[in-house]
């Protein structure tokens, strides 16, 4: 019988992966030369991921950078179409789920959060779900952590968590989680499996 009683993913790049080629397009077709991490920074995405702002807040401000604004629809479309299964990854989610609860802890904003839930049916395939806009916090600040932890009733040494990005990993590690960088479905369901949940 494995030690651990809760599995926690995070969602983009682990579950479903994120591209924002299309976006970036558009904001290029738009005259707007800076990269991801700038963007970041200039518009409200970070505040929008804290459900800080609204979306149209949020598209406004994307659009505000751009020397030729796109029209509002122009970026929700664009911001919408980013999305794609990880099939194999969705599956182990399922497998593991049939052995203890599955979580899922995201950083997302409204309109990702709304499309994504209905899109791959998100609360079929865990039992619950926290979202930063819906918290006001975000990874890797301890603050969703510790709400994750309230709300799930978890045991940090009994968890197993899988983030993308070693910051959000970080923090978990802090806390007391078990916690692993996803690189790929293969290291991932390596260390599943070492745990006895496949």
């Amino acid at each position: 019988m494995s030690e651990i009683n809760a599995v926690i993913f995070d969602l983009g790049n682990v579950l479903i992966n994120v591209d924002s080629t299309e976006l970036f397009q558009v904001l290029r077709d738009c005259g707007l030369e800076d990269d991801l991490e700038v963007v970041i920074k200039k518009c409200k995405a970070l505040a929008y991921e804290r459900g800080e702002v609204s979306d149209e807040e949020f598209f406004l401000s994307l659009a505000e950078l751009c020397p030729r604004a796109p029209s509002l629809e122009q970026l929700s479309r664009a911001w919408l179409n980013m999305f794609s299964p990880i099939k194999e990854m969705l599956e182990t989610a399922r497998q593991v789920r049939e052995k203890v609860p599955v979580y899922i802890l995201t950083n997302t904003n409204n309109a990702h959060y709304i499309y994504l839930k209905k899109e791959y049916a998100l609360e079929e395939l865990a039992d619950s779900i926290i979202a930063s806009h819906l918290v006001g916090s975000a990874k890797p600040e301890e603050r969703i952590y510790r709400i994750a932890e309230k709300q799930w009733s978890i045991v940090p040494e009994r968890t197993l968590y899988f983030d993308d990005k070693e910051e959000n990993i970080r923090t978990a590690l802090e806390l007391g989680w078990r916690a692993f960088v996803h690189r790929n479905f293969e290291e991932t369901v390596r260390v599943i499996k070492e745990y006895g949940l496949l």
